[in-house]
Parts: structure tokens; sequence; C-alpha cells
């Protein structure tokens, strides 16, 4: 059974490479201090996945709406490799 997330605000981009330049980009250039890496998650792993199979989410409507309008996206086969203090998941969909 597919898991509802949830995407607020307007469609952005993720900066290109993998999920370790994602998160590097998250953590030194924008300054997110709180994002931290989903227990079992490798570095070797990070540098594996492609950006472009990431999306930030929320798992609660609520926390997706101080983004902007808000839209549910659900998802069967996904993995979620880090999270944030204000209620975002990164997530991969595979």
């Amino acid at each position: 059974m597919p898991k509802t997330f949830y995407r607020g605000g307007p469609a952005s981009a993720m900066p290109q490479g993998s999920a370790q330049d994602v998160l590097h980009n998250e953590i030194v250039e924008l300054g997110n201090k709180d994002v931290i890496i989903e227990p079992g998650i490798t570095l070797d792993e990070l540098t594996r996945i492609r950006a472009a199979t990431l999306q930030w989410l929320t798992e609660c409507v609520r926390d997706a709406s101080c983004y902007g309008h808000t839209r549910p996206i659900a998802l069967s086969n996904y993995r979620i490799l880090a999270r944030d203090g204000q209620g975002g998941c990164l997530v991969e969909v595979k």
C-alpha cells in the first residue's frame, strides 16, 4: 500500500550530482545544521544515489504547509535517507 507524503510550495530543483551533494548543499551551503542521515545509510550509498531520484517531502501535511500550497504524493517504492528538524524527509524514489 502506498504511503502518502506531502510537498509544500512550488517544485524546486535538487542540486545536481549525488545524494551526498544534496546533503552537503543543505547542511553547508544553506546552513540547515539539523539534517540527520537515517541510521543504516552509509556515505558510500549516498555517493551512489543520483540527486535526480530525490525529493524533499514531509510525512505531515501541516509541516508541508509551512512552505506554501501542499499536495499529497503517494509513494510505494521509496527510502528515507535523511530528516530535518522541520518535519522534512529526503526521500529516494525508486
